[in-house]
């Protein structure tokens, strides 16, 4: 029950962060979306692995932010992809 509790409210935490960035981030809300869903995954399998979610996010922030950027422009190219 704890542990549905603790992804309810990593949901309700993106859910914020993803309307506080939309109207200052330039990116399309698809992609801000997407990011959001990602730090929340990383999140959860930091607290399941016990690292507890805000320290570890921080810790490898860079390798994940780079990580996630990469598949963010592999999905734009395959939209592009798709419409030619």
């Amino acid at each position: 029950m704890m542990f549905l509790s603790s992804k309810v409210n990593g949901l309700y935490e993106v859910r914020d962060m993803f309307l506080s960035q939309r109207t200052e981030s330039k990116m399309p809300a698809e992609d801000l979306l997407w990011w959001y869903g990602s730090v929340a995954q990383y999140r959860l399998r930091k607290e399941e692995e016990g690292g507890g979610g805000g320290e570890g996010i921080r810790e490898g922030e860079g390798k994940e932010k780079r990580r996630v950027e990469g598949n963010v422009e592999n999905i734009r190219e395959r939209e592009r992809e798709k419409i030619v």
